[in-house]
């Protein structure tokens, strides 16, 4: 450092403790001046907290005094005209001012001069039941205050005494009409005299007195209050007008560090800020250590760092290509080329490589790579064993300690000594890797060589921590989709394919039939549709459980495919029952099949411990005889099988027109059964049975006759 720079560090230092001393002194008078205003402010409130206690003061005592006067006017008003609702309102006064019935909102003054003969309040009432003498004594009265207080609400509760003996001898139910009328006479008299006019006084004497007392202290308390707000309201003048200095002083200083004015100084940063560098900074000597003379400097290395910016520029646009390979791509085969591609096209490295985890072995495989140097990979082995000497490496710490190594100085990092000879064949000044992720979980590293050393400044390394973020988004997503068509492809083949067996259920059995009779229609050929059901499974299910009944059913499923041919169709349509489709076949070789089916079924089922001997009975039918439709032919094989088992089952019966109208006469029969008892078609008819060897009846018969 020279003379030059060494002056004016010193100097830049004086000056930016001149500031900053300023400053604080500034800040501290400016803290001063805001606690003096916030304590000017408290001494104002505490006026409006004086005046606020005397009102609140005022309100008490009144209306302790207008509940008397409201009793008094209520008892009268009874006397006078005996409507009880005015004892009513009697009561209920002495009940809000003892706090057994809530008070109304706004319990002052006229309150009970607006309640009329209809009983309706002005105000609703309030939740509050509190006594009027324990308000009183949370008022916050002096003992001499609350003392009067107390002395006129207890003449006032002894004055009632008096009202309660006038109402009670107007309510002689009793008396005759001129003795209520005296009665009315002695009330209106004890409401009147000089003795109750002597109680009244004897309630507002005390509240006068208190009003004395209550006036002298609040008025004390508000003048007390007003002063000391007057000598705070100088004290803030005079910081303020100090502050005006100290701000005046700090905004001299401020110029001098500046080196000119503020605007000349934001008119200049301003133009550095758009990039404008046409217009050179003229510093005079004096100001060469200001912020001006900074500016100056900053503006010729702004010229330098534009061109490093090209760099970051490159390593956008492959950023941006990566978000749009994203985009594009359907899986990662197809998205990890682009983006090797991409990092030595667009962002100026030298090679690019991605390594997944291969589940064959312990070591991460090259899946992708693009660039100048790719035989580098060449014979490359990283282990996925976080012991192995070449998992402590750059790609191999990235991938056990899921975070980014960056590698500065590829030939001369300890990291990297493994691999220092191959890096200099190749010319490798610095690498990077980066972990990729797949649901949380790390699955491969994309690495990325560059020529020159300290290629990965801090703005680089954000760049490629975010390609690799928006990578291991797209592996989320490309995960997701795979399994998302899983599962598509096991809602189609649990929609056409039975869960247990693997043969095709009812729905794709009607496809199936649908196309082989559109096929028959027009080739002229026939189709043979046998139905299968097990003897006795149901015994079986019941016995031994449904575990080893689905046992069955596999291995029942797996000896048919066996028998069938490639073309021939078996479907498993429900519980025990089987359909096979057998296009292009006569009768004679439906009835082979038939046998060979029923042959299957004599070697014996060996299910977990249990060896199991079963049999099946089929029925056929055939296209187009026995019907053109699905439904037709799978009924018609439905009753031929019903045959076969009654006719002792573990054996095959083709459909007949017989068997047919057999059902037909069954199910006429089995209806007009169950209406023949409602419609009184039965009739009961007994027949002697007679020995003819005695020659005598030896009983009877009753036969049931339906006509």
């Amino acid at each position: 450092m020279d003379s030059r720079e060494k002056v004016g560090t010193t100097l830049s230092k004086h000056l930016f403790s001149s500031f900053t001393r300023a400053l604080w002194q500034t800040v501290a008078v400016l803290i001063l001046f805001g606690v003096s205003f916030v304590i000017y402010i408290y001494s104002e409130k505490q006026i409006d907290r004086a005046n606020t206690i005397r009102v609140n003061s005022l309100l008490l005592s009144d209306e302790l005094r207008q509940s008397s006067d409201d009793l008094t006017r209520m008892v009268r008003t009874y006397i006078a005209t005996e409507n009880p609702l005015y004892k009513k309102y009697y009561q209920e006064i002495l009940d809000i001012r003892n706090g057994k019935t809530p008070r109304p909102l706004e319990y002052e003054n006229v309150y009970w001069d607006l309640v009329g003969l209809d009983d309706k309040r002005p105000r609703p009432y309030t939740i509050q039941k509190l006594p009027l003498i324990e308000r009183m004594r949370q008022a916050g009265f002096t003992q001499q205050e609350f003392a009067k207080l107390s002395e006129a609400k207890n003449n006032s509760d002894a004055l009632t005494q008096t009202e309660f003996a006038a109402m009670k001898l107007i309510e002689n139910k009793t008396a005759s009409l001129g003795e209520k009328d005296i009665q009315k006479h002695k009330a209106l008299e004890l409401l009147h005299d000089e003795a109750y006019h002597q109680a009244k006084a004897s309630i507002m004497h005390p509240i006068q007195e208190f009003y004395t007392l209550m006036n002298a202290r609040t008025a004390q308390a508000v003048h007390t209050a007003k002063t000391v707000a007057l000598i705070l309201r100088i004290i803030f003048t005079l910081i303020g007008v100090f502050l005006l200095i100290m701000l005046w002083r700090l905004h001299k200083t401020l110029q001098t560090i500046l080196g000119s004015t503020v605007d000349d100084v934001h008119f200049h940063i301003k133009r550095i800020g758009k990039g404008d560098f046409s217009h050179t900074i003229t510093v005079e000597n004096h100001n060469k250590n200001s912020v001006l003379g900074w500016l100056s400097e900053t503006q010729l290395k702004l010229k330098e760092l534009m061109m490093n910016n090209e760099r970051l520029k490159n390593l956008y646009a492959a950023l941006s290509q990566c978000n749009q390979a994203i985009v594009r791509s359907k899986n990662e085969t197809e998205l990890f080329p682009i983006i090797c591609r991409d990092a030595v096209n667009f962002g100026g490295m030298q090679m690019a490589w991605i390594g997944m985890v291969d589940e064959m072995s312990d070591y991460l495989k090259a899946v992708s790579f693009y660039g100048e140097g790719t035989d580098y990979l060449e014979g490359l082995l990283i282990s996925t064993v976080s012991s192995d000497p070449s998992a402590q490496g750059p790609i191999g710490r990235a991938f056990h300690e899921n975070k980014p190594i960056w590698c500065q100085d590829f030939l001369h990092d300890p990291q990297t000594a493994l691999w220092h000879e191959r890096g200099r064949k190749f010319g490798w000044g610095s690498s990077a890797a980066l972990p990729l992720h797949q649901n949380g979980k790390t699955v491969g590293v994309f690495t990325l060589y560059a020529k020159e050393t300290n290629a990965f400044d801090e703005s680089a390394q954000k760049l490629l921590e975010e390609m690799v973020i928006d990578i291991s988004y797209a592996l989320d997503i490309f995960e997701k989709e795979k399994q998302r068509l899983e599962v598509e492809r096991q809602i189609q083949y649990l929609a056409n394919f039975d869960e247990l067996t693997g043969l095709p259920n009812r729905s794709k059995l009607e496809s199936r039939i649908k196309n082989l009779v559109s096929l028959a229609k027009r080739n002229d050929m026939t189709i043979a549709v046998m139905f299968l059901d097990l003897d006795h499974f149901k015994d079986i299910n019941d016995t031994l459980g449904h575990t080893i009944g689905d046992g069955i059913l596999i291995e029942v499923s797996k000896r048919l495919q066996m028998i069938l041919r490639e073309e021939d169709t078996i479907a498993r349509f429900g519980g025990d029952e089987f359909i096979v489709l057998l296009p292009n076949i006569a009768m004679s070789g439906a009835s082979q099949v038939a046998q060979k089916l029923l042959n299957t079924f004599q070697k014996p089922f060996h299910i977990n411990d249990y060896e199991l001997t079963l049999s099946t009975s089929i029925g056929i039918a055939l296209y187009p005889d026995d019907g053109e439709e699905f439904e037709a032919l799978y009924k018609n094989a439905d009753t031929a099988m019903y045959r076969a088992k009654h006719e002792g089952r573990n054996n095959f019966c083709f459909f007949t027109e017989e068997m047919q109208r057999h059902s037909l006469r069954n199910l006429e029969l089995g209806n007009a059964l169950r209406y023949a008892l409602e419609r009184n078609q039965f009739q009961l008819h007994y027949q002697p049975q007679f020995s003819t060897q005695q020659g005598i009846i030896i009983g009877a018969e009753a036969l049931l006759r339906w006509s």
